[in-house]
């Protein structure tokens, strides 16, 4: 693969980051308080916080996963006592979700984490770079954001025309 030769090195530490980032998506993890979660059920959490009484339809969309798979997802959670879910007075169909205090104790040690351990790496390169290099910087994360919410329809474009 010649086109990727003068951006091997760059290439494989993103590649390697990104293979790191799996690696830990799904593995649940403790930070401290004997309450092991994973990646994607602390962006769950997340995503309830940031939006209290969500129901899980609204929840799947926001997260971008299946309603199926949100909804296994809370129900881990739930067991595990990081969320609950229940029904206002004035909608007895519809379910809310809202995160308990052991839900919130854990996200704020992922968080307090993440930021020691990684964030506050990664802000302080970004500070230090000029206002042209975080548009590059900017303009490369949309790329990839564009490549992988575009992948199925590029894909198919591209065996059509190998066709």
């Amino acid at each position: 693969m010649t086109f990727l030769d003068s951006y091997e090195k760059e290439l494989r530490l993103f590649v390697q980051s990104l293979n790191g980032y799996v690696s830990y998506h799904k593995k649940q993890v403790d930070y401290g308080n004997n309450t092991p979660i994973s990646i994607s059920e602390i962006q769950i959490i997340e995503r309830i916080l940031d939006d209290k009484d969500v129901i899980l339809t609204d929840l799947a969309i926001k997260i971008g996963v299946s309603l199926a798979a949100v909804s296994k997802s809370i129900i881990k959670l739930e067991k595990r006592g990081l969320v609950e879910r229940y029904k206002l007075p004035t909608n007895k169909k519809e379910k809310k979700i809202k995160v308990t205090t052991l839900g919130e104790e854990t996200y704020k040690l992922y968080q307090e984490f993440t930021y020691i351990n990684y964030f506050k790496k990664v802000f302080e390169k970004i500070d230090s770079a000029s206002e042209k290099e975080k548009e590059v910087l900017h303009d490369f994360f949309q790329t990839l954001v564009d490549f992988t919410e575009n992948y199925e329809e590029q894909l198919e474009k591209f065996r059509t025309k190998k066709l």
